[in-house]
């Protein structure tokens, strides 16, 4: 019973975020992307510890985060949302860094892993040389390149963690992980290049499910699985 109702109220608010993108009513989309978070505190209330302060900061800056982007009027509000979103990206790492144990991997994975992290390193450069140009602060840019630094570290430690883990948790985790780097280009192309409102609600929904895979990585007990059963 408890599944349904957690399920309908997330559709609710995700219909809600989606109404207030199109009607541009910002306190809509800012109430429901901080709301987001309680019907899933309440479902996994007891499978959550408060003394994981990866967890606690996690939730602290993501809603600092979402409370500053919806709200982005000035400059100031703009840089607090990144850098609250760098500080959730951070810890996420860090609680995913503690599971992960070191492996001695195969040459085929080592040349995959530094050729996806290659590819990733300069599709970032081609994308902080487009910001350059729609970006007039100095200060702002450096911001962005470090911003997109902490992007690219957060994918690596995904991958990381995936390849020597091949846990469910680790599936979370680097769902969770594409989830808010897609959420973070479609905010992009909204701000800079395509001012469309199918772009923004895309970012939303994927930033939504990324809270989402972020909740389940957390109560998610590592174990490794065998192929069979990650399907």
């Amino acid at each position: 019973m408890r599944f349904p109702i957690l399920f309908c109220s997330i559709l609710f608010l995700a219909i809600i975020n989606i109404y207030g993108v199109v009607s541009g009513s910002p306190y809509l989309v800012l109430g429901s992307g901080l709301l987001f978070f309680l019907p899933l505190l309440v479902f996994y209330f007891k499978k959550l510890s408060a003394a994981n302060w990866n967890l606690v900061a996690f939730l602290c800056f993501s809603l600092a985060a979402i409370l500053a982007d919806s709200l982005e009027e000035s400059w100031y509000l703009k840089t607090a949302g990144l850098i609250c979103f760098m500080s959730a990206y951070i810890f996420l790492g860090r609680e995913a860094l503690h599971y992960t144990r070191r492996e001695h991997a195969s040459k085929y994975m080592l040349g995959y892993f530094l050729l996806v992290v290659l590819v990733n390193s300069y599709l970032l450069i081609e994308h902080l040389l487009q910001l350059e140009l729609y970006i007039n602060s100095q200060a702002e840019y450096i911001l962005y390149v470090l911003y997109y630094l902490n992007l690219l570290v957060f994918g690596g430690v995904a991958l990381i963690f995936y390849l020597n883990s091949y846990s469910r948790k680790s599936v979370y985790f680097i769902t969770l992980v594409l989830a808010f780097i897609f959420a973070d280009v479609f905010r992009e192309m909204g701000e800079f290049y395509l001012r469309d409102t199918v772009v923004v609600v895309l970012g939303n929904l994927l930033r939504f499910s990324a809270i989402l895979f972020a909740f389940l990585f957390f109560v998610t007990p590592e174990k490794k699985l065998r192929l069979l059963h990650m399907i």
